[in-house]
């Protein structure tokens, strides 16, 4: 954590500040991709399942993290809506105000990207399909 405060202009006051950012920071993008791993895995709801699997299976279920069925909107049709991966909550509201659209029009203006342009030829990288998580 050291490194984060030599690359940051702060007082030394402001360190134990800094370290509990970054570390929180840290801690919860981890948690974020793991959150969003689980939603692109099948749990069978009356299968006997470790304890692990039926908590993940629980707390999806209570939309504490993103369940499988909200992450699912994000990959039907062109993958241009649902963005939010850590518990999908405001992804109705976000969607609702079209605010991905208005976020990919200034994305689009600044950088000159056309948004999902080399979707394709990703996959193709990858060796994933469209299908896959349909």
């Amino acid at each position: 954590a050291a490194i984060y405060f030599r690359l940051l202009p702060v007082a030394p006051s402001n360190e134990l500040f800094w370290m509990g950012y970054w570390i929180s920071l840290s801690f919860w993008v981890c948690l974020t991709n793991q959150f969003h791993k689980w939603a692109h895995v099948y749990i069978p709801s009356k299968a006997k399942l470790p304890f692990s699997t039926r908590a993940v299976a629980k707390l999806q279920n209570s939309h504490i993290i993103l369940s499988r069925r909200n992450h699912q909107a994000h990959h039907q049709g062109k993958h241009d809506d649902y963005y939010c991966i850590t518990t999908g909550w405001l992804n109705p509201l976000l969607s609702g105000v079209g605010f991905w659209r208005g976020l990919e029009i200034v994305v689009s203006a600044i950088t000159g990207a056309v948004p999902r342009q080399d979707d394709g030829h990703l996959l193709s990288l990858s060796g994933a399909t469209v299908d896959k998580y349909q």
